[in-house]
Parts: structure tokens; C-alpha cells; sequence
């Protein structure tokens, strides 16, 4: 006589209620604070356990496949099903689970007489499909004319059913457990067929049927199972190709799929419907993997935080007012440094960068450009981390900065270098360069620091670090830490081969002699960072070819900038107003230059909005202009942006 099934599948759970003096589930009075999930399933039970008639063999020309299924037929299961019933046919298969067709008769039923009724299986149809082939295969077989099968009436809500048909798929030794998609294929047939308004008990349901799975990974299932028609069937396009392991880096392992891990969807769920359907579309098309979808969807829901800070902040209504008043600053590069950690965490700094937006727009910027033989160079004084490179500053022969140059200043935190770098890359991948170089000065101690956010940017695949020592600092600074400082070096594309400083030293560790810093006039602005102008013309020696442009950011009192220039090379040198008044003078003071002729002054400065004025010359030769530019309009993606 076969053992009747125990339908109560948490044994250490009813032993804990006994220790606790709890009643049975069944019997507890509604006054008892239980779990919603948990009482449904005590209903399921008991419904299971009320219509459980017998076991028995029946026939196969006895059993059919039930209306309701948990899943669809899983053709490639079924080919290894055969196979391994056919070399192993005496082998013990887990039971059918069966319902009578019809009640007639079921009062009196007993297993002798089983074969007497005909059934509707709902949980081993791969068995049974299996057994239906191989009997018409091997007719001379008699083991796979018959099943074992549990047999329960016909009188099982759906919930019992579908519960039933589950917990079949997680026992015996060929089981065949449900993969992600036929989740939440399975929570979608729920969702369609659940009472109008009635999302509580559905999700309750479907947390109920699916059993061994949690509440946070139920609740990705739901999520996506209620999405809309269109947006559903997407998701499960590319199920089905991971399924079949034909989405990019995905890999078969003796032919089967690695299933999809629940968290992977996590934050998917929760996009809006372009995100969301733009990041599936990516996935089916191969333009990205299983595992950067989580990290992209996350980053995703990030980015949607910080702007609505950002809305909150600059007392804006909605984001494409934002991206009207403020195109390049709200790009997805610009805000993404601001989604490194907590929102709260990074508010301060968000609030920062807003109080700099606000004050560009009020005050604008000054420029100021000069030329020598060979190349030339323009100031631009603004904050480097909200400078606009759309402005139209560059003459339109520019195609780009073969070399980033940032001089970090103290008082910034770390994560704002990104800013600055994701501003000049965006330019120079707007203008067609896919090769050119940073470099970042630091204190030493900053290095680690620097190296981390030029890596968080994913531009530069090589990165390096260099130092720097001053070799003439005072006798009571003669120590080789307070006169070290650092040097982080990032290649977009081939890094060179060969680095040579002038004279021919290794680009690792580079003696310099500092010289004499600017100080404003009234003696309250001193140059923040200065250093060696030997440095600046080793890098753009060692990185960069005459009639080239580098970008001086953050220049200070244009050490840097007049280096550059005097190398032959074109200079745009960005800092506040205070520091590029310093940088101005030190360019007329050190720089020998002819003046522009007219033509190529206009062709160098973009027209301005009003007539173009001759700016005061701060020594004989200097040829100063000012110029203010019209921003430029461009609309960007509310959460999504290549």
C-alpha cells in the first residue's frame, strides 16, 4: 500500500506553534493576528487535503491534460524525459497529481476501481506527454501504458490547483522547477484573471503558489507581471532568449541555460516605460548583458533621484523645463557623480553645483584670447565645473583636446573632477576624437582618490600615476612628503609606448623648480595651486604634437596656460573670474606675441551677440578681447542617455 502524501510541507514551523502553545492553523479564531499569506495557505491545505481521494496506476488512455496549467510544455525537458525513461524505464518517477474529469461517482471512489473514472492531470504533464510517446514508440513497453498518479476531485479552487502543480515540480529527482519567466508568465495568467481592483489578494496568491520564493522576490515578479501588455510580452522576448542562450556573454553549460537571477530584474520594475523598454530592447539587440542590465537599471533609479533634487533645488516644475534652462549641465554624464552614494549622502554637493549654476547664469563669463606664431590660446573665466565647452568659444577648427589638463584644487571634493572630465570627453567624442590623454595634479595623498573617480568614468581604459617633487622649496620644507605631489595619467585609446620627459628622464618621478605665484592686485586672491611651469611643458611635450589643443582647467594664474602656448600648441585655459584676471596679466607679461590681424580675430572669437569691442591691453602687444555667447538648445532624455 503506497504512503498518502503529507501535504503540510513546514514541519519546523508546526513544532514551533506546539512549543508555543499555538492551536492548529485551521482551527485558530479570527481574532488572531496572522499573516494574510499564511492563513490562505492554511486554506489551500485543508482544500487539498478534503479532496484527496487515493493512489493508484491508471492507465494512460485514462488521463488527459488538464484546462489549467502552471506552465507551458518545455519541448527540450521533454526530448531528455524520454531519453532517460527509456534507458531507465523500471526507474520510480514522481506521481502524477490527477483530478477526476467529473464528480459523478467520486463518493464511492476507491483505488481498486480507479480506472473506472478519467482524469485530468495538472502536475507531471511531462511525464505524461513523455509516456504517450513512448508507448506509441514501443507498444511492446508495458511499463509506459500506466502512471502512478495522486488522485484528488475536481472540486479544487484554482489556487489549490496551481499550488499543487508547484509543489510536484520541486520533488524526485528529475524535477523540473519553474524558471523566472514562467513565474511571472504564471503571476501575468493570475493578474488577467484576479478580480477587478483585488492587486492585494493576487499578489498574496501568487507569493502563496510560488511557495520557496520570498516576499522582495514575489514582489519583482508581480512588478513585472502587472506591466502592460506591450511592455510584459517585451520582458518575456528576452526571457526567451536567455532562455536559449542567445543573449550577448551569455554561455551554455552542456547545453542548458543558467537561469536568470531574480535580482537582476530588481530595479527594472520600477523604471518608467522609455527607460524600461529601451534597456530590454538593448538586452534582445546585444547591446548589453544580463548583468549590466541590474547595474544600468539601478544606476537608472539613482539618476531619478538626483533630479528631483535637482528640480527641488532649482525650484523648477518640471525636468524638461530643467533641460531647456540648463542643457548641458542636467546631461547624464554631468549628474552621475551625484549618484555615487545616498542621495542624502551627496545632497550638500548637489546643492553646491546648483548655487554654481545659478550664479553662471546671473553673472556670466569673460573671455580673453591670444595669439603667438604658430598657436594661440583663450581665458575663459568661469567655474570649471559648470564651464559650458558649447558655448562656441573654440575656433571651429578645433576637433577636439588631445590633452586634459586638471590642476585639482583642494577645496573640491574628489568626485567633482568628474564633472569636468565627463564635459571635455563629451566634446571631444562630439567632434570624432576617440584618442587623447588626461592628466590630473594632485597632492600625493589625493592620488588613490583620483584614481578611483578617473576610473568610475569608464573613459579611460589605461591609467597611470606619475610624480613631481620641488626640488627648491625652503629650507624647513626639505622633506621629501609636504614637497611630493602626484600625477594621475588616463589614455583614451592606445597609451604611448614610450614617455620621455625633455632630457630625456623616465615619465615616473619628475624634479621641477617652482616660481613665483600671482596675487591679485589688492593682495586677496593668490594662486590656489601653483606649480612648476617645467611640468606643464614635459606633459604637453611628452603627450601632445604642435598645433594641437589641450585644455587647461582649473589654470589659476595661467602657469600652465602660458606654457602650453609657448610649446606651439593651442590653449583653452577655464577658471574663475578672480583667478583668470591673474592669468590675463601673466599671459601679456610673458608671453611675446604679434598682434591678430582683423580676419583672424574673427575667425578665432565667435561672433558675439552684440558688436565685438577691443579689450584693454595690459602690456603694448596684447591683443584682449571679451566676448558673450548665446547658449545653445539641446533637449536630453529624461532618464536615459548613450
Amino acid at each position: 500500500m503506497h504512503q498518502r502524501p503529507n501535504h503540510d510541507v513546514d514541519v519546523n514551523e508546526q513544532r514551533k506553534r506546539r512549543s508555543q502553545g499555538d492551536v492548529p492553523a485551521l482551527h485558530r479564531s479570527k481574532v488572531c493576528k496572522i499573516d494574510p499569506s499564511e492563513s490562505q495557505l492554511e486554506v489551500i491545505k485543508h482544500d487539498v487535503v478534503s479532496s484527496f481521494l487515493g493512489i493508484a496506476k491508471i492507465d494512460i488512455e485514462n488521463l488527459e491534460v488538464g484546462l489549467l496549467q502552471l506552465r507551458e510544455v518545455d519541448e527540450k525537458f521533454l526530448t531528455r524525459l524520454k531519453k532517460s525513461m527509456l534507458e531507465f524505464s523500471d526507474h520510480s518517477y514522481q506521481p502524477l497529481i490527477v483530478l477526476t474529469k467529473t464528480d459523478d461517482g467520486t463518493q464511492n471512489f476507491t483505488e481498486a476501481a480507479a480506472n473506472g473514472f478519467h482524469y485530468m492531470a495538472i502536475g507531471g504533464i511531462h511525464n505524461l506527454l513523455a509516456c504517450r510517446e513512448l508507448q506509441n514508440e514501443r507498444p511492446d513497453r508495458d511499463i509506459f501504458s500506466s502512471r502512478l498518479c495522486l488522485i484528488y476531485s475536481n472540486n479544487l479552487a484554482m489556487e489549490a490547483q496551481l499550488w499543487l502543480a508547484n509543489k510536484h515540480n520541486q520533488i524526485g529527482e528529475l524535477r523540473h522547477t519553474l524558471s523566472v519567466k514562467e513565474k511571472i508568465q504564471l503571476c501575468h495568467d493570475m493578474f488577467k484573471q484576479r478580480p477587478e481592483g483585488d492587486d492585494k489578494q493576487w499578489s498574496r496568491s501568487c507569493r502563496v503558489i510560488l511557495g520557496d520564493e520570498n516576499e522582495r522576490t514575489v514582489k519583482i515578479f508581480t512588478d513585472l507581471a502587472s506591466r502592460p501588455e506591450v511592455e510584459y510580452l517585451l520582458l518575456i522576448s528576452a526571457l526567451e532568449k536567455s532562455r536559449d542562450g542567445l543573449l550577448s556573454g551569455q554561455k551554455l553549460k552542456d547545453g542548458i541555460f543558467k537561469d536568470v537571477a531574480p535580482y537582476q530584474m530588481r530595479y527594472l520594475a520600477s523604471l518608467p516605460v522609455e527607460a524600461y523598454t529601451r534597456l530590454l530592447q538593448d538586452l534582445i539587440d546585444g547591446e548589453i548583458t544580463m548583468g549590466s542590465l541590474k547595474k544600468e537599471s539601478h544606476l537608472l533609479i539613482k539618476l531619478m533621484a538626483v533630479q528631483r533634487k535637482f528640480l527641488q533645488l532649482m525650484n523648477i516644475p518640471t525636468w524638461e523645463e530643467a533641460t531647456a534652462s540648463y542643457p548641458q549641465e542636467t546631461t547624464r554624464d554631468m549628474l552621475l557623480p551625484f549618484t555615487r552614494r545616498a542621495i542624502d549622502k551627496t545632497l550638500p554637493a548637489l546643492k553646491d553645483y546648483c548655487n554654481l549654476l545659478r550664479a553662471a547664469k546671473d553673472g556670466g563669463s569673460c573671455t580673453a584670447a591670444i595669439q603667438v606664431e604658430g598657436a594661440r590660446g583663450f581665458l575663459v573665466g568661469t567655474d570649471p565645473r559648470i564651464f559650458d565647452l558649447r558655448q562656441g568659444l573654440l575656433p571651429s577648427d578645433c576637433q577636439g583636446f588631445s590633452l586634459i589638463i586638471i590642476n585639482y584644487p583642494q577645496e573640491w571634493d574628489a568626485s567633482e573632477i568628474t564633472l569636468v572630465i565627463n564635459k571635455a570627453v563629451s566634446l571631444n567624442l562630439n567632434k570624432g576624437r576617440r584618442e587623447f590623454s588626461l592628466a590630473v595634479l594632485c597632492s600625493h595623498e589625493k592620488v588613490a582618490d583620483i584614481q578611483r573617480e578617473v576610473r568610475s568614468t569608464e573613459h579611460f581604459p589605461s591609467i597611470q600615476t606619475a610624480f613631481f617633487y620641488e626640488t627648491n622649496a625652503a629650507p624647513n620644507e626639505c622633506l621629501l612628503t609636504p614637497c611630493l605631489h602626484g600625477m594621475v595619467l588616463g589614455f583614451k585609446g592606445e597609451p604611448p609606448k614610450q614617455m620621455k620627459w625633455e632630457g630625456g628622464s623616465s615619465l615616473n618621478i619628475l624634479p621641477v623648480e617652482t616660481e613665483k605665484g600671482y596675487t591679485s592686485e589688492d593682495g586677496s586672491v593668490r594662486d590656489r595651486n601653483f606649480v612648476s611651469s617645467t611640468l606643464y611643458t614635459n606633459l604637453v611635450g611628452a603627450l601632445t604634437s604642435p598645433g594641437e589643443w589641450v585644455l587647461d582647467a582649473c589654470c589659476g594664474s595661467g602657469c600652465g596656460f602660458v606654457a602650453t602656448v609657448r610649446k606651439e600648441r593651442n590653449c583653452l585655459g577655464v577658471d574663475s573670474e578672480q583667478f583668470i584676471g591673474m592669468a590675463t596679466i601673466r599671459a601679456a607679461e610673458s608671453i611675446s606675441h604679434a598682434p591678430m590681424e582683423e580676419d583672424t580675430a574673427d575667425a578665432s572669437l565667435p561672433a558675439s551677440s552684440n558688436d565685438e569691442e577691443e579689450g584693454d591691453s595690459a602690456s603694448g602687444d596684447a591683443s584682449l578681447s571679451a566676448s558673450t555667447e548665446d547658449e545653445e538648445e539641446e533637449t536630453v532624455s529624461d532618464y536615459y542617455e548613450d
